[in-house]
């Protein structure tokens, strides 16, 4: 069974539609900006925030309307909204904290993940209430495997899978923490490398066993896999074995070779042990000469 994505959308603090995000991109130009005493926490941090005026559906908190911005560009791209509605349609959300805000000035209850799911099911009319994936970083790249694992099964036709997430004092003050937050803008792979920059954003995509659900499909899925190296809970293996492992998984369901791929995703959090293991887990798959992001 072939599998396609198309009808995809973004917002972050370069845009709100992809077209945008990737215009700026192009031409230089960073979301990151000094935010002196961030979220009160007495140390310049340099962040990624998404400015309101940017959120195109307003909504009860930030978080959601930056996913609802994102989904109804996301459903621009189909040739008929209502199918989200159809109970041949899952949806999955893809977030580490979800609306962690509401710890700040609420009770700890609102902050849970399902109100979110409830919220996406009431507004959209769906069949289905959404799936939650909940696993830090790579929470939208499990939706995406997770979405075609759903269409392969036969447990659903289409998947719209959202990935969302916040900067927070809750997310900033635990990477400052472990002493993981860049002094400036960060420099992934670079021997200078000293942290991350945290940022916000929202994006959604369709998956889908029929392609003329889409004004234009984007692409094929192809494969992916998932691997826990079992290493710590906050660092990675030093020889990149979680890493090295799922995308030897990816390739062999993909029928591809690692000299076929052109470019790759990376974490990249410009963490020293993080950008290390991916390196390590390239070289030894005889990717190190693949362009990579982070």
């Amino acid at each position: 069974m072939e599998i396609y994505l198309g009808a995809a959308s973004a917002i972050c603090p370069l845009g709100n539609s992809l077209e945008e995000i990737f215009e700026m991109m192009a031409s230089g130009k960073t979301g990151i900006k000094s935010q002196p005493n961030a979220f009160g926490l007495g140390k310049e941090e340099f962040l990624g925030i998404i400015p309101e005026s940017l959120i195109s559906h307003k909504e009860s908190t930030k978080l959601r309307g930056m996913i609802c911005t994102s989904i109804q560009e996301t459903l621009n791209g189909l040739q008929n909204q209502t199918i989200i509605e159809s109970a041949e349609t899952r949806v999955i959300l893809c977030t580490t904290k979800g609306e962690i805000d509401k710890l700040e000035s609420e009770r700890a209850e609102p902050a849970q993940l399902y109100h979110l799911s409830t919220f996406l099911q009431e507004k959209y009319k769906l069949a289905h209430q959404p799936s939650i994936i909940s696993s830090a970083c790579v929470s939208g790249l499990l939706g995406v495997i997770n979405a075609a694992r759903l269409i392969h099964s036969g447990a659903a036709k289409h998947v719209l899978v959202i990935g969302a997430d916040l900067v927070t004092k809750f997310t900033l003050s635990g990477f400052i923490s472990f002493y993981a937050t860049a002094t400036t803008a960060s420099k992934p792979y670079d021997k200078s490398r000293d942290g991350i920059n945290l940022g916000e954003a929202a994006a959604s995509a369709v998956l889908s066993s029929d392609k003329s659900i889409f004004v234009s499909p984007l692409g094929k899925y192809l494969g992916g896999a998932s691997a826990n190296d079992a290493n710590h809970i906050s660092g990675p293996s030093r020889t990149g074995e979680g890493l090295y492992r799922s995308i030897n998984k990816a390739l062999e369901q993909s029928k591809l070779s690692s000299s076929e791929i052109d470019f790759i995703s990376a974490h990249g959090t410009a963490t020293a042990f993080n950008d290390e293991m991916e390196a390590i887990a390239f070289d030894r798959l005889e990717m190190n000469q693949v362009p990579l992001n982070s």
